[in-house]
């Protein structure tokens, strides 16, 4: 019970009262205490001291108060980087127009003229309240739109340099070929169109994670769950890469049981692995092996994992794995090329199905690279 009235206290507003008399003090405080927080101050010296410790979410501020009147007190907190925003409402007595926009000069949203009507003070509080949270999520939104802005100005940076490479090698060897074919041994010829092709293929990889990566953004990529046995899915994803490792005598085991399954969206699913394993095939030496696993966690969910014993990852870049507006340029084991968007596409489509990725890794000592889905169940398969 004490718990929940001091969470009731922590989600009301906090209201700063400040008047040189008692009688008004107790007014306000009696109307408002049920539904904010309250500090109360007869001068304007404390006004100030607590205003800049405590930053309240509104102050009530009398005008007329002895040794510093409430003008020169919002002078000074309008001053203060600190509270220059905190909204300010003058009470007063004044009614002369010269006097109340002597306060709005000075940064006072708003006035309450003595004698007090209740129900106009819980209106002028409520909206300015109001206003004020809605000022806060805008500028919280705005910087948000910022930084997006910012990470995806570098993000389409990185995506032009990767597009470069591969680029360049298709103009300049097809212009190779073209200009030179007639005098070129056939073998040449063919170590040309061999690297051609290849220019070709990490285009093409890189276009398609880049357009899948572009439709999970904007959401046209829907969650299809199918409940699916993961060993054999998984064994369908490694016979795919199997002529990839082969070609470093690389041995890729899967270890999943013959017995878990899981409601996933395997298109999903699949692009996840895939990148899991080719990366694992790409940063493995040369006759390494690769271990496929599957376990349940005692929350039941399923952490389907793709270990290397490759070159790992410092604990810096792991950081910068998933960052959009972070590149981490590291070449395979034997020069392959590695773009890091595959990774943002497997976080990204891993959150589609209600998951995450996780990575655990150490430089020389391999990595493994996990994918969590929510809870399936085992079956008995024969």
């Amino acid at each position: 019970m004490e718990n929940s009235q001091e969470n009731n206290q922590k989600d009301k507003s906090y209201i700063l009262i400040v008047d040189d008399q008692p009688q008004n003090i107790q007014l306000i405080g009696t109307l408002l205490r049920p539904y904010y927080q309250l500090s109360v101050t007869d001068n304007g010296h404390k006004a100030i001291s607590i205003a800049k410790s405590k930053l309240p979410d509104l102050i009530l501020l009398d005008v007329m108060m002895p040794e510093i009147s409430g003008y020169e007190v919002c002078e000074e907190l309008k001053k203060d980087p600190a509270t220059k925003d905190i909204p300010i409402i003058f009470l007063t007595a004044k009614h002369e127009s010269e006097d109340i926009v002597k306060g709005f000069k000075l940064g006072a949203v708003d006035y309450i003229i003595k004698p007090f009507n209740k129900d106009e003070i819980l209106v002028r509080i409520s909206t300015h309240l109001r206003l004020k949270a809605s000022e806060k999520m805008l500028i919280q939104k705005n910087e948000e739109l910022k930084m997006l802005n910012s990470q995806k100005d570098k993000f389409f940076s990185i995506i032009a340099h990767d597009l470069r490479g591969p680029l360049s090698g298709l103009v300049g060897l097809s212009e190779i070929l073209c200009n030179e074919l007639p005098k070129l041994p056939q073998e040449e010829a063919m170590d040309l169109l061999s690297s051609i092709r290849e220019s070709a293929d990490k285009l093409s990889k890189l276009l398609d994670n880049l357009l899948q990566w572009s439709r999970v953004q904007i959401g046209l990529v829907k969650f299809t769950p199918v409940n699916v046995i993961l060993h054999t899915l998984l064994e369908q994803n490694i016979d795919l890469l199997k002529e990839t490792a082969n070609r470093k005598e690389i041995k890729i085991f899967n270890h999943t049981p013959k017995n878990i399954r899981a409601d996933i969206d395997v298109d999903m699913f699949n692009t996840i692995i895939r990148n899991f394993l080719t990366n694992a095939i790409k940063f493995s030496y040369r006759k390494g092996n690769i271990t496929v696993n599957t376990t349940q966690n005692e929350n039941g969910e399923i952490i389907v994992s793709v270990k290397d014993e490759g070159t790992g990852i410092s604990k810096e870049n792991i950081e910068k794995l998933f960052k959009i507006n972070e590149k981490v340029f590291s070449p395979g084991t034997e020069g392959e090329p590695s773009t890091g968007l595959g990774l943002l596409l497997c976080r990204d489509l891993a959150e589609k199905m209600g998951g995450s990725v996780e990575v655990i890794s150490e430089p020389g000592k391999g990595s493994t690279f996990s994918v969590i889905i929510p809870g399936g169940k085992t079956t008995e398969v024969i």
